[in-house]
């Protein structure tokens, strides 16, 4: 039972890595096409999609970055854009310290604190799987859900093996 308990804490834990990647710490991101649309504060990765942050991959067909403009007020760093939202799509997985997530699509806005995975989500941590159709983390409260689909016979599923079956995870 207590390693049933500290698989499920670690593959909640693990959202919480993905989202809170060292915030000053700068992304690279490629892609087979980049547009910038200004008016729209968007940047669109397409084809390829590949973004990486202090030990995190996301893997995407393509990414949407919505940002805001700062105020534009005397300081260098008030100047820039911020991120309010990335929405990944299209064979969406995430990477991090040897575990994987992945899904259909990534919506992630920081100024609410969430980030959803949903569409077949898996998580894997070696042998250990939590799947559903959606998982929410808020990163405010540390809170975690993970959803069953709608259609027959959609439910949360999760499997825990014991340490020595796990590779030793």
């Amino acid at each position: 039972m207590k390693t049933t308990v500290k698989s499920i804490a670690a593959i909640i834990a693990f959202f919480g890595l993905l989202v809170t990647a060292a915030a000053a710490a700068p992304v690279e991101v490629t892609a087979d096409r980049m547009e910038s649309v200004a008016g729209e504060n968007l940047v669109r990765f397409s084809g390829h999609v590949e973004a990486r942050q202090e030990g995190l991959v996301i893997r995407a067909a393509e990414m949407d970055v919505r940002y805001r403009k700062e105020a534009a007020g005397g300081d260098a760093a008030a100047k820039q854009a911020a991120v309010e939202r990335i929405v990944a799509r299209g064979g969406v997985t995430l990477v991090r310290e040897g575990w994987v997530a992945t899904g259909k699509e990534l919506d992630y806005t920081p100024g609410r604190g969430t980030a959803v995975l949903t569409g077949a989500v898996e998580v894997r941590q070696g042998n250990n799987l939590v799947s559903g159709e959606r998982i929410v983390l808020d990163l405010e409260s540390g809170r975690t859900v993970v959803e069953r689909g709608s259609g027959a016979g959609g439910r949360v599923r999760a499997f825990f093996y014991p340490q020595a079956e796990n590779g030793g995870r």
